[in-house]
Parts: C-alpha cells; structure tokens; sequence
C-alpha cells in the first residue's frame, strides 16, 4: 500500500479503509464535519474545493467525484470539461450533424448518433444489422433497456448494462431535475419492469458516458459473444449530439469488421 501524504505519520501506511479522522485530517475539515457529509447533511455548504480536496484523498474515480458533486450541489462539477448541452440549447443541437450522420457509413461496426434524451438522430447498417430491435426503436435507452431481445444481446444485462445505463439517466437527472421530456423518459424506463423500478430505487451510481467501457454482446447469427469497446465522441459543430461506436476487440470479429485486434 502506498503511503497518504499529508497524513501523520502516526498513521503509518495507509489501511484498507481509511476512518473518517484519517479522511478529515488529509482533507484539512474536522471529523465532525467529514461525518456529516457522509451522513448526508446537506445543510452546511460544500464548497467545490473541499469536494475536489475529498475526491483525491479518497481517490475516486471521474464517475465517482462526478457523483459526489451532482448528489451534494446537484450539478456537474466546475473542473470536469463536460462538452455537451442542457435542454434548452436543443434548438442548435442539429447543427453540423449532417457531418457527422456522413461519418457513420465509414464504420464497419455498429455506431449511432443520439441527442441528449438518447433519441436517435441516425445510424450506421452494421448497427441495424447488430441489433435486430433497432428499426422499431427511435430510442436508443428504450431499446437497450425495455427490448426483450435486445436485453438478451447484451451479456450479463441485469448485472453490467442495465445498470451502467441507468445510472447515466440518473445522472442526467440529477443535473437537469426540471426537464420534463428527461423526466418522461425516466418514467416510461422505469415502469416498463420491476426490476429497472428496484434498479431505480436502490442504486446511486451516476454516469455521463460509457466512453471506454468494454462490454459483451451477440451479433445475430455469431457463434460467439462479441466484447466490444464503447468509444464516445462529440462534434465542436453539433455538440449536443452523442456518436457511440460499438468496437470490437476480442472474441467473434465480424468479417466486415477490416483491421488487427
């Protein structure tokens, strides 16, 4: 284990679990007002930098600090560049997109482009190929959340993809907390089954993105799950709008699919 600067040296190498006097000495507050932030009283003021100081003593990661922004200030953190729009700028949010939809022909992977409520603007034919669902989806959250058969494509659905995307509309919602059309969605999301209500209801991981996440699926008639990389971009001409690209790296590789893994 890695010694904590800052932390005296009484303290010696740093435990598996850090105590909240060891976190409020590192962070420079006292123990009494550490505990309250982690019992959740919101009552006193949390300054951007306390938070960023809590952040890196406890070593969290960029979903993690993003998480304990938007639960203790309700929005996004000031040092994070989060490209991207909020609602009310969806009116420019089609501007320069027809660049971008004439990219998606060059993937010879599936790839999509979703505005901010994961409304699909366009995709690619690999992604109507990978997806059988897709053509009855306009809807990119709906058709990977509430599609039976696109649950069954995605491995291990309940236990990795269904709670990565739902915990990017948390975070969403979070930040955009009076956005009706957001909040319809999370609605119609969560009543379309028990198990995303529980999921809703019990889980607080907040997500952006899923830039740089591998995760399984099955491409319709494969004789073996795919792992694809999910490779996130965004356009300085269309910058509410979302490319995902479904990568493959490792186990079946699509014929169409021309380059070394």
């Amino acid at each position: 284990m890695a010694d904590f600067p800052g932390l005296p040296s009484s303290h010696g190498r740093r435990n598996a679990c850090l105590s909240q006097e060891d976190v409020a000495a590192l962070v420079g507050v006292t123990p009494t007002w550490y505990g309250g932030l982690e019992r959740g009283n919101l009552s006193r003021v949390y300054t951007d930098t306390v938070l960023d100081r809590v952040s890196t003593v406890l070593r969290l990661s960029d979903n993690e600090r993003m998480t304990l922004f938007l639960l203790v200030k309700h929005r996004a953190t000031s040092s994070r560049l989060r490209p991207g729009v909020l609602a009310g700028d969806l009116e420019r949010a089609y501007v320069g997109s027809d660049v971008l939809v004439a990219t998606l022909a060059a993937f010879p992977w599936a790839a999509v482009i979703t505005d901010p409520y994961w409304q699909v603007v366009a995709s690619n034919p690999a992604f109507q190929r990978w997806f059988a669902s897709a053509a009855r989806f306009d809807n990119l959250m709906l058709l990977m959340l509430t599609d039976p058969k696109t649950r069954e494509q995605l491995v291990e659905w309940e236990d990795v993809h269904a709670p990565a995307l739902v915990a990017q509309l948390r975070a969403a919602l979070i930040e955009r907390p009076a956005d009706r059309v957001l909040q319809q969605l999370v609605e119609q999301v969560v009543e379309s089954s028990s198990f995303l209500h529980e999921l809703w209801d019990a889980a607080t991981r907040c997500e952006f993105v899923e830039d740089g996440d591998r995760r399984q699926i099955w491409i319709p008639g494969a004789p073996a799950a795919t792992t694809v990389q999910v490779v996130v971009m965004r356009s300085a001409g269309a910058p509410a709008l979302v490319v995902r690209e479904y990568v493959p790296v490792a186990g079946f590789i699509p014929d169409s699919v021309a380059y070394d893994v």
